[in-house]
C-alpha cells in the first residue's frame, strides 16, 4: 500500500472511529455508536475517482468492510422543548457488513462522508433475528445517519 492510499485509509478510520462514538443527545433522531471501548478494526479499500470525473468535490471513495459491527442504537426526541434519549434499544449485532462511500470535501474545506451505501449478512439483537421490514429500515437510518454526521 503507498503512503497516499495509507493515510487516507487511517483518515476514514478516524472518520468512522468518530462517527460511532456514542454522544448526547442534542437534536430528535437516531444515534448508531459502537458498542465496547476497543477500537472496531475495519478492512478499507480506497479507489480514487479519474481527473475526467465530474464530480470534483469527491476526494476518494472507499469500500469498508468487518466480520460483525456491535452497535447500540439511541432515539432521541423532543419533549416539551427538552431533547432527551427516548430510546435505547438493545445492543444489535450486524454480521458480515459492507459499506460503500464518498469522503467529500465541503465548502468549508471540511471532510465528509456521502452517499453511503450499507449492506449486512444479518442483524441480530439479544440473538432475534429482524424481519426484512426492521432490517430495511436500520439500514436506511444508518446510511442516513453516517451521510448526516460522519
Amino acid at each position: 500500500m503507498n503512503d497516499m492510499k495509507r493515510h487516507d485509509n487511517q483518515r476514514v478510520q478516524r472518520m468512522m472511529k468518530t462517527c460511532l462514538s456514542k454522544r448526547p443527545c442534542r437534536r430528535p433522531t437516531t444515534h448508531f455508536y459502537v458498542a465496547s471501548d476497543a477500537d472496531q478494526l475495519y478492512d478499507i479499500t480506497i479507489t480514487y475517482l479519474g481527473s475526467t470525473s465530474p464530480n470534483k468535490n469527491i476526494l476518494f471513495s472507499f469500500r469498508l468492510s468487518a466480520d460483525v459491527l456491535d452497535l447500540n442504537v439511541t432515539t432521541c426526541i423532543e419533549n416539551g422543548g427538552v431533547i432527551m434519549a427516548h430510546r435505547n434499544h438493545l445492543q444489535i449485532r450486524f454480521s458480515d457488513v459492507v459499506l460503500r462511500a464518498d469522503v467529500i470535501v465541503d465548502a468549508r474545506n471540511r471532510l465528509n462522508i456521502a452517499n453511503t451505501q450499507v449492506g449486512f449478512g444479518s442483524i441480530s439483537s439479544g440473538g432475534v433475528n429482524f424481519d426484512n421490514n426492521y432490517y430495511n429500515l436500520l439500514v436506511q437510518k444508518l446510511a442516513k445517519f453516517i451521510d448526516k454526521k460522519c
